[in-house]
């Protein structure tokens, strides 16, 4: 399922040999959760963007925090307004805590472009972090990096990788130790007796993990591997020194847990479930989801396809779905949004993702794991075959749903296909992503208490 590239094993014996140390941890290309990552055209635009945003959410999670102790803190994302009601990680995870009187506080790291320090709503400033720590630490952290920059010209440190590394690979370093640190202070202040975290096998993930047994050898660290398991995933499979990684990886369900069981020996796997369970649902119209790439070029050729099926094919509409990520960038929405425009059939989604998919019969998908979620309702997933992305299923999925041109998808269309006659898609909807069940992590704490 996953093919490791030879630099891949070099930098892992690196990471793994006696020369590497927590700053070279936080270096993401060593330490990457994937073979090969999208690269993206540089704009002048988005990087002045960044900086301004940056410079000016000095906002401190943990000065809004109480000092309390907590049995379980959770660490998601937020994406936008919506996170606090439709958490696409965690969802009400920490709802089933408190209901079984498991103390449980969520904060999220912050992925939109919302300045945090602006917001006047508190219960937004007591649970999402700020783009920056304060200038002190930024300064200290960025002459950490000016002395890796110079162990990496002048000394030996780096010789068994040098060959693959440049210097503008160094400058993830800030972006991860100030990550870390954010993190880090908001648990000096909760005291949690676990740790749940997002877990890819990203760099700031294995610092983290290794921060916290450096303070408490008795929290538990548990890796949450939340989505789709990618064919380039590789760092959450990667075993390092032992304080990085960490005590138990929780899985969405069977699939994902018999195969990560197979592959990793350095922590507990066990099945927790995912808050992307749903009980099956009817699909009520004869519509398409189209689950738009993050990486431009696909979402470009992607709406080049859109538009080529628009009026040859039998479909009442064609709903074009944006990544939560790219749908809070103004901008790009903005462009997508004219893209569309005078378009009869498509529309560009605003609805929550169940309303798309029980008005649907099939997805259009790249990469994205609502091709999973559709499962649920019964939609058929059809792979948009490219040169940039491979397929998120794995090498069984049906040949005759992969589309590589019109007339192929025309073909599909035309046979109507049952969703009840594809037991592969069957055995994916039952099992790999399963209701939550909290048994484990009951047991867990227990022990602790």
């Amino acid at each position: 399922m996953i093919k490791t590239k030879t630099y891949q094993f070099k930098f892992d014996r690196f990471l793994n040999s006696k020369n590497s140390d927590f700053i070279s941890h936080s270096i993401s290309k060593i330490n990457s959760a994937y073979e090969s990552q999208n690269i993206q055209k540089f704009s002048f635009n988005k990087f002045i963007n960044r900086i301004y945003k940056y410079v000016f959410d000095n906002h401190q999670l943990d000065e809004n925090l109480k000092k309390e102790s907590v049995d379980i803190l959770l660490i998601s994302n937020f994406l936008g307004y919506d996170s606090f009601n439709n958490d696409i990680y965690f969802g009400k995870l920490n709802e089933k805590f408190n209901k079984k009187k498991i103390k449980s506080k969520k904060i999220y790291r912050n992925f939109s472009n919302i300045n945090i320090s602006s917001l006047s709503k508190k219960n937004y400033k007591n649970q999402v972090l700020g783009k920056r720590l304060n200038l002190s630490e930024e300064f200290k952290n960025l002459l950490l990096l000016f002395k890796e920059i110079l162990n990496f010209i002048f000394s030996k440190k780096y010789n068994s990788i040098s060959d693959q590394i440049k210097i503008f690979d160094f400058f993830s370093i800030l972006k991860n130790l100030r990550h870390v640190s954010q993190l880090m202070k908001c648990i000096y202040k909760l005291k949690p007796k676990i740790v749940i975290f997002t877990f890819e096998g990203h760099a700031w993930e294995r610092l983290l993990n290794y921060q916290i047994k450096t303070l408490d050898q008795n929290v538990k660290t548990i890796g949450y591997q939340f989505s789709v398991l990618k064919k380039n995933q590789i760092g959450i499979l990667r075993n390092l020194k032992k304080k990085y990684n960490p005590d138990y990886i929780a899985t969405t369900g069977s699939i994902t847990k018999s195969y990560l069981k197979n592959k990793i020996k350095f922590s507990e796997v066990f099945k927790l479930g995912s808050c992307k369970w749903r009980k099956n649902q009817k699909n009520l119209n004869n519509n398409i989801v189209i689950a738009l790439d993050d990486f431009e070029n696909l979402e470009i050729e992607m709406i080049k396809f859109c538009k080529n099926i628009e009026n040859s094919i039998n479909i009442k509409k064609i709903i074009v779905r944006v990544h939560p990520i790219i749908k809070n960038n103004k901008k790009r929405f903005g462009e997508i949004k004219k893209k569309l425009q005078g378009s009869k059939k498509i529309i560009l989604s605003n609805n929550n993702l169940h309303n798309d998919l029980k008005n649907s019969n099939y997805i259009l998908f790249v990469n994205s794991s609502i091709a999973y979620e559709g499962l649920f309702y019964n939609v058929i997933p059809l792979h948009f075959k490219n040169t940039i992305k491979p397929n998120l299923f794995d090498d069984n999925f049906p040949k005759e749903l992969i589309i590589k041109n019109n007339k192929k998808f025309k073909n599909i269309i035309s046979k109507n296909i049952r969703f009840e006659n594809i037991s592969y898609l069957r055995k994916f909807k039952n099992f790999y992503f399963e209701k939550f069940n909290i048994n484990k992590i009951k047991k867990i704490l227990n022990e602790l208490n």
